[in-house]
């Protein structure tokens, strides 16, 4: 989890800007912009795309009536890389259309901090984020609360309202969340995180939401009449990457020396690695 790199409308002065940096902390100190980027640069030219043609998933973008989709997979299938795609392919939907936004979240086990309310707030930051205008009640939300001091901040409620007023501009808000079950806090119950968490999302109309995630029975009861997509580790991915790793930017010289010209072992040692793979 990092720490918040802010975005401010460009028309503001810079008293209003750095107004807006702080109300933008106050809402949330969570920020995923520099995990999204890491995945982006790890990833291999042309995998991944398959799962954009998946038919639940192109229903789930571009159709109103489907809210929800559910992702899940096995552990090392590459779910969290499969999100980082979604999440470039509703950028490149959302810049250009000022009713719509995007906001994302990546579950990860060593951050046991948040609670459902955190990440709500941080989803309602990225929202705000992308609006030209940000709603007067977030506002006035922000200079009652910093009157008792600048740490202190509203609950679920409040955050709950206040998505409210940020949502009302826009047509329509992509939500992403990547490893649900890894949302978790210390003495709270697993599922008391999560169910608050997605329960709330859906009771947003302008929401539409995706979650990623293993496939528990907990979390198959929480998406029990959603529409899925299953997760699996693709045999020309594995390829992909297997001849990616064997280039000689990624490997000693000296294999890369043994590896050089030899077509029919690179293509052997990459279907040794897919065999491992579907045996695991």
């Amino acid at each position: 989890m990092q720490i918040l790199a802010f975005w401010v409308p460009t028309h503001q002065s810079e008293n209003q800007a750095e107004s807006t940096a702080r109300m933008l902390s106050w809402l949330s100190s969570m920020c995923y912009t520099a995990e999204q980027e890491r995945k982006n640069e790890k990833r291999v030219q042309g995998t991944g795309n398959w799962f954009l043609q998946e038919p639940n998933y192109v229903s789930w973008r571009d159709s109103d009536k489907r809210r929800e989709l559910w992702c899940y997979g096995h552990p090392g299938v590459g779910k969290s890389f499969i999100s980082s795609i979604i999440i470039e392919d509703l950028k490149a939907g959302t810049d250009s259309k000022p009713n719509k936004a995007l906001a994302y979240i990546y579950g990860n086990y060593k951050d046991w901090g948040p609670d459902a309310k955190d990440y709500i707030a941080c989803i309602l930051k990225q929202i705000v984020q992308q609006l030209r205008v940000v709603p007067e009640e977030i506002s006035l939300s922000y200079n009652r609360h910093n009157l008792q001091g600048a740490s202190h901040r509203p609950r679920l409620a409040e955050v709950l309202n206040l998505l409210e007023k940020a949502t009302e501009p826009l047509n329509r808000v992509y939500v992403v969340i990547d490893a649900l079950d890894e949302c978790k806090r210390p003495g709270i119950a697993d599922d008391v995180v999560r169910y608050t968490l997605i329960n709330k999302l859906r009771s947003f109309k302008k929401i539409s939401l995706l979650v990623t995630s293993r496939s528990a029975l907990q979390l198959e009861d929480l998406f029990e009449n959603t529409p899925k997509v299953q997760i699996v580790a693709r045999e020309s991915d594995i390829r992909a990457l297997a001849y990616h790793y064997m280039s000689t930017d990624n490997i000693s010289p000296s294999l890369a020396e043994k590896l050089a010209g030899k077509v029919d072992l690179k293509y052997e040692i990459a279907s040794k690695v897919i065999e491992v793979s579907e045996n695991r």
